[in-house]
Order: structure tokens, then C-alpha cells, then sequence
């Protein structure tokens, strides 16, 4: 079952996940109410003034003349595209930022891991997925959005991942009360969702079962050979 934002149908979104960390990439072919919005109209128009220069000062009869021309052109169009480039990519990150920033506390407050029943867990996720796109549009005024809730659950898991793996390597010998902030909410999240899914693997079976099978190592490999479950 996918649930989409009311206009998300015009946005694709990639999400790569690097160490933890969220990089969501959007590209689309109508995308470009976002990027104009974005556009760095300072840098691009000095950048088309120098080409213009150096198309001007262009002339085929004086080596040097050639040369400078050519130079200045590469120069100016490589520089444009690698700041636009870099102005585009430090604008997703501040975006995804701020959606982290909304994610987390809406997945605190309506609980979707401890539901067992899967239309009701979705249920809950679009909600979820409606409540955060639309106070991201109203905060940011920007229409960059969670096109369904297999992208918010993804970008939730990540900043999860993302914490748990920050924990164990700054925080796991120091006492709780030493985790303050956003780290501290993150916590919060991540302890809920850990007791949610735990209640939830417990509830599908019965704890006789759980308390039997569970206590017995596998005896076969991938490959077909068996060991001895000690």
C-alpha cells in the first residue's frame, strides 16, 4: 500500500545511505519551481559577463589573444557549474536537516513500529508522511517532499542508524545524562522504536514457542552441511 503527498506525484527522490547519514538527491523533470526558487542568480550572471568578455576578446589572428579567451571561458563555465553544484548540494543538506528535524519527534508521538496490524501501521505512516511534508512546505516554503512512506520510513531508519553508530563511538562509556540536545531526542526515538518492535516480535508468536526455538542454535549452513546446535 503507498500513500502520497497531495502534489508528490511530481517529485522522484533517491535516497543513498552513506555512514549513517542521510543524502536525499531529487530530481525530476518538473522539479524546476525548487531549483529557480534556489538559483544562484549573482554568481551565474558574473560567470556569463566573464564568458561574454571572452567571447569578445576572442581573435583568431593573435595567438595569445586565442589563448586567454579559451583559458577565461573554461575557467569561468567549470567554476559556475562547480559552484552551482556545490550551492545545490549544501541547500539539500540544510533541507534534509530540517526534515530530520520533523521526522523524528512526529515517529516519537504516533508510535508506528508498535502496531502489529500492517494497514494500520501504514495508516499511521501516512499520516506520519502528511504531517511532515506539509510542515516542511509551510516552514521552508519549499516544495521538497516525502513522496511516500517507503522514502519517510528509509529517511527515518538512516538518522536511527546514524545515531546508534554515533552512540558506540562517542557516547557508550559516558552516562546518559551526558547525551543533551538533538542526540537526546534522537535517543528517545530510538529506545521507543527498539521497545515497539520488540513488543511486536513477541506478540507474533507465543512465548512458549519463542522460549523453545529460541534457545537452539541453526544446525544447517548455506551451503546444506550441518553442525552440531549446542
Amino acid at each position: 500500500m503507498q500513500f502520497e503527498y497531495e502534489n508528490s506525484e511530481i517529485y522522484e527522490r533517491v535516497i543513498l545511505l552513506h555512514e549513517g547519514n542521510t543524502i536525499l538527491i531529487l530530481y525530476s523533470a518538473k522539479m524546476v519551481n525548487w531549483i529557480i526558487s534556489d538559483f544562484p542568480i549573482g554568481v551565474v550572471t558574473v560567470c556569463i559577463c566573464i564568458d561574454a568578455v571572452a567571447y569578445f576578446l576572442f581573435d583568431s589572428g593573435s595567438v595569445w589573444r586565442l589563448f586567454a579567451s579559451i583559458y577565461t571561458f573554461a575557467i569561468s563555465t567549470v567554476g559556475m557549474f562547480g559552484f552551482m553544484m556545490y550551492h545545490y548540494i549544501q541547500k539539500i543538506k540544510i533541507y534534509n536537516e530540517k526534515l530530520g528535524k520533523i521526522v523524528i519527534p512526529e515517529f516519537i508521538e504516533n508510535r508506528p513500529f508498535k502496531e502489529t496490524n500492517v494497514m494500520q501501521k501504514d495508516e499511521i505512516l501516512a499520516i506520519i508522511l502528511r504531517n511532515v511534508n506539509a510542515k516542511f512546505v509551510s516552514t521552508m516554503k519549499k516544495q521538497y517532499a516525502f513522496k511516500n512512506i517507503e522514502q519517510l520510513v528509509k529517511c527515518h531508519d538512516s538518522i536511527i542508524a546514524g545515531f546508534t553508530k554515533r552512540y558506540f563511538e562517542k557516547y557508550k562509556d559516558l552516562p546518559l545524562e551526558d547525551i543533551q540536545g538533538w542526540d537526546r531526542m534522537l535517543l528517545v526515538a530510538k529506545n521507543i522504536q527498539d521497545e515497539d518492535l520488540k513488543d511486536v516480535y513477541a506478540d507474533m508468536v507465543s512465548p512458549e514457542i519463542i522460549q523453545k526455538y529460541s534457545n537452539i542454535r541453526p544446525t544447517t549452513q548455506e551451503n546444506g552441511s550441518t553442525t552440531n546446535g549446542n
